[in-house]
């Protein structure tokens, strides 16, 4: 992950409001196999449990060693039919996220959920379901503001097999 950032966040009574936007580099090291990844939807996660951002984002081709650089723009309505459950957050979970907005930072996670990704060599093909995840990501929000961006390096994310 190269950056997360998140503006106009804002908490009512019953939701979180926030424009959440994610900037990855997606990577193909392998010299003879070339990737495709279908139609994926990425979510972003409040301690690892509550999904409070969602994004659906298009096919990517990997080429053999090759490599690309995506921007990710979540909403809460993106993927409205396809929400895990946890959508629904409790004011409970809203008013720990604001305490630790209140606080300078708010540790979140980002998580996709990428079924059917192809991998091809020739005339082979391999179907493989991958969740990748990048997890506590630091969120820092500076001066009280509506803002907020991952202020490391980039961020290496884990692919479970």
């Amino acid at each position: 992950m190269n950056s997360l950032s998140v503006s106009n966040f804002g908490i009512t009574t019953s939701k979180l409001g926030a424009e959440w936007v994610a900037n990855l580099t997606f990577a193909n090291r392998d010299k003879d196999f070339e990737i495709y990844i279908k139609p994926f939807q990425t979510f972003v996660y409040y301690k690892e449990r509550y999904a409070v951002s969602c994004a659906s984002v298009e096919p990517i081709r990997l080429r053999k060693r090759k490599q690309k650089t995506i921007l990710i723009e979540f909403n809460t309505t993106a993927c409205w039919a396809n929400q895990p459950n946890e959508m629904e957050i409790g004011a409970k979970v809203l008013k720990e996220i604001w305490d630790d907005k209140e606080k300078g930072t708010v540790r979140v996670s980002l998580k996709m959920y990428m079924e059917h990704g192809e991998y091809h060599k020739g005339i082979d093909r391999w179907d493989l379901d991958l969740k990748p995840s990048c997890s506590d990501v630091e969120v820092d929000f500076l001066d009280a503001t509506d803002e907020g961006r991952f202020l490391g390096n980039e961020l290496y994310c884990s692919i479970p097999w």
